[in-house]
């Protein structure tokens, strides 16, 4: 998907008002990661942290059905510790990759005229609550990053929720389109441009 990108920005960069999307399946399972990646996080997670242990008090009926379905309960400790490390070697990864991606549109002379934003379509349980995997309304699979960056914009925190569905009204506003009638989000760009 990065080379893809890449050679679709040297073809069409310099075109106007181009949209982009780069999807990078980086941390899902299963996890191809580097070795040296590996090396340097299996030195860091060598045990399973105390937050994720038993007793999962705050699990009903039907998230303890759920633990049950994707077999957490009988979950090695040792095969847990792997799965954090390879999680956090696939972060690390998708931050090369992000980058990679970034130093190519500088080196294209686009940083100045190009809007970009970096979000997921959720987030990962990876033992809270003694559950793995997404599928649940926790903060750990339900919140996910959005990182805006946009030229001429100093850096900031909005500490207001947002929600995934805001930022297609908000491509529509920076490229001065009317958003389409009756879309549940709304523009964030005066959050963007004031806070």
């Amino acid at each position: 998907m990065l080379k893809a990108a890449l050679n679709w920005l040297e073809a069409h960069g310099q075109e106007e008002d181009w949209n982009l999307y780069v999807g990078f399946l980086d941390p899902h399972f299963p996890f191809y990661v580097k070795e040296e990646n590996w090396n340097h996080f299996s030195e860091l997670i060598t045990e399973v942290p105390p937050a994720l242990r038993p007793p999962f008090t705050s699990l009903n009926e039907h998230l303890n059905w759920l633990r049950t379905y994707f077999k957490c309960e009988s979950l090695p400790e040792e095969t847990a510790v792997k799965l954090l490390i390879g999680y956090h070697c696939a972060i690390a990864e998708l931050d090369e990759h992000l980058g990679i991606l970034l130093d190519k549109i500088d080196e294209l002379g686009l940083k100045e005229d190009t809007i970009l934003c970096y979000t997921s379509d959720h987030g990962d349980q990876l033992g809270h609550h003694g559950l793995w995997w997404k599928c649940t309304m926790f903060e750990q699979s339900s919140h996910v990053p959005m990182i805006v960056r946009v030229p001429g914009i100093t850096p900031k925190r909005i500490s207001a929720p947002v929600n995934l569905t805001d930022w297609f009204p908000t491509v529509c506003d920076y490229l001065g389109l009317p958003a389409p009638q009756g879309l549940d989000g709304q523009s964030l760009r005066s959050f963007i441009e004031t806070g």
